[in-house]
């Protein structure tokens, strides 16, 4: 399975992935917004495990896939779909990270925009929701340019985050 933009591709881990785990890991931008540490990895079968936990739901078309560039392959982040509960109820959290040499490129909007696609259109998600620390004001403008609208606060990884809702979901 491949997702494809104008100038990126999305597709599942692979176990050859192992170095670009090792490079967000490590990564300024990437973890900026993270609790301290969440994505550290001591080794290559630390990485591996990452990988394979972000691939348990691959199949099905959810999880946080690695975002490369179509011209010439460079690796500039993760976006996707993940599983979770929101009061209650089943959800899918729309999430994205990018590497911090590829921010102000729009990757993050273009990798979004084709997620929520592939999300509500091929995979017929009835919700899809995001969740944005408020100080992360570039990620709050991309999700506005999305689509998602504002649907109050939710504690989420122990923290106080912005709830937005895509569009035609509740």
């Amino acid at each position: 399975m491949r997702v494809d933009t104008d100038r990126l591709f999305l597709r599942p881990w692979r176990d050859d992935d192992v170095p670009l785990w090792h490079e967000l890991a490590r990564d300024v931008g990437y973890n900026c917004f993270a609790p301290p540490g969440v994505f550290n990895v001591r080794d290559d079968a630390e990485a591996l495990a990452w990988i394979h936990r972000r691939n348990t739901r691959s199949a099905e078309g959810l999880g946080k896939w690695p975002i490369f560039t179509r011209e010439g392959g460079t690796f500039v982040g993760t976006c996707g779909l993940d599983p979770c509960e929101l009061g209650g109820v089943d959800s899918v959290e729309l999430g994205y990270r990018l590497l911090l040499g590829a921010w102000g490129h729009g990757y993050a909007r273009e990798a979004a925009r084709a997620m929520l696609s592939h999300g509500l259109e091929t995979l017929g998600l009835p919700r899809v929701h995001a969740f944005v620390l408020r100080q992360n004001r570039a990620s709050v403008a991309v999700l506005r340019d999305v689509g998602f609208v504002p649907a109050g606060e939710h504690v989420h990884g122990g923290l106080p985050h912005l709830l937005f809702v895509a569009p035609g979901t509740r």
